[in-house]
């Protein structure tokens, strides 16, 4: 069926390329066709055209004639629970997503990179990317635990272990990102009561004490990169600690998917 899209307070470039604004979608049949319908899309709902588009000559770029299907897909669920808990975190990210940042958006920034051993640009990248479902952005935190992982080891070996400490701990979230990613399950990674929440209610029994101890362990080194605590022996400790369940947690992981972490 042939129909007929006006759009308002938006051109047809941002209905394409912006599906996170407020559109609202006014549909009616072409031709012989009978009825017509109100399709109201929210701020976070994605809407995609699967077939060619031709601008209308007579409405330019207000009116579309085209062929197929509209598919609408609504939110992920933990969208909703941020908007309750965290709005200050979807605040910034609409504002990274207009580049509209003020001097308390990069205080917030500054924040969430230390909560989370993260540098500023992923953390950017999580925030923009924090509405798409889990199961899409797996591929991602494998490649910051990577990431993470060599740079935390390479300090070490150079002895500055308090630059070390935070990257160890950069790769450890992004180690739970990783394989929250499999459930399907969005964790709040700033947050130490989250990362731990999650691995209580979602962790199989067999690896639960492995995560559970490494955050316990891996938060001794991220506080340590903030109050130079640990004296040298217990360092030591809490690091070997941290890489052996590291190891043994990857080994686990990759006989059940391998080539993931």
């Amino acid at each position: 069926m042939n129909l007929r899209i006006i759009c308002e307070k938006t051109s047809i470039k941002e209905l394409r390329m912006s599906p996170d604004r407020d559109l609202l979608l006014i549909i009616s049949s072409l031709g012989g066709g009978t009825g017509g319908g109100l399709l109201s899309i929210g701020r976070r709902t994605e809407c995609k055209v699967l077939s060619s588009i031709i601008p209308s000559e007579t409405l330019r770029d207000l009116i579309l004639s085209w062929t197929g299907e509209l598919p609408v897909r609504a939110p992920p669920p933990h969208m909703d629970e941020l908007e309750r808990e965290y709005p200050e975190i979807v605040e910034l990210r609409e504002k990274l997503r207009r580049g509209e940042l003020d001097s308390r958006d990069e205080w917030n920034l500054r924040e969430l990179c230390e909560a989370t051993g993260w540098d500023e640009d992923d953390v950017k990248d999580e925030l923009v990317n924090i509405d798409k479902d889990p199961a899409e952005r797996g591929e991602v935190y494998v490649n910051l635990f990577n990431k993470y992982y060599g740079e935390a080891r390479r300090l070490r070996e150079n002895g500055d272990d308090v630059q070390a400490a935070e990257k160890l701990w950069g790769a450890i979230t992004a180690l739970v990102k990783a394989y929250s990613c499999r459930k399907r399950v969005f964790v709040e990674h700033w947050g130490r009561r989250k990362l731990n929440r999650f691995v209580e209610n979602n962790v199989e029994e067999e690896l639960k004490e492995k995560f559970s101890d490494l955050l316990t362990f891996g938060g001794e080194l991220h506080e340590h990169f903030f109050e130079r605590h640990l004296p040298g022996g217990k360092f030591d400790r809490r690091w070997n600690q941290c890489i052996r369940l590291i190891d043994e947690l990857k080994l686990q992981l990759n006989r059940r998917q391998p080539d993931t972490v």
